[in-house]
């Protein structure tokens, strides 16, 4: 389960790094013409924070001292994946 988790943190990062030089490159002028930079920036670091709270559930997954909770952190990273879908 973990390596799910880790995929997906790693995917949504680079999504986020891509969306981010994206928004600050090919649409700049197009946001500062409709003023809509601000929204974009928002969604970029949500999907970076999502994307390392991710990373977190991979490794707390991974250790030992979670086998007793490893159904809630896979829950949790569903809901992060989920949300960061959703958003």
């Amino acid at each position: 389960m973990a390596r799910i988790w880790f995929l997906s943190g790693a995917l949504l990062g680079g999504l986020g790094v891509a969306a981010g030089a994206f928004g600050a490159h090919g649409l700049k002028a197009h946001f500062e013409a409709n003023g809509q930079a601000a929204n974009w920036e928002t969604g970029v670091r949500y999907c970076l924070f999502h994307a390392v709270a991710l990373l977190v559930v991979a490794v707390a997954t991974g250790l030992p001292a979670t086998a007793a909770c490893r159904g809630r952190l896979g829950a949790a990273g569903a809901c992060f994946t989920a949300g960061t879908a959703i958003f």
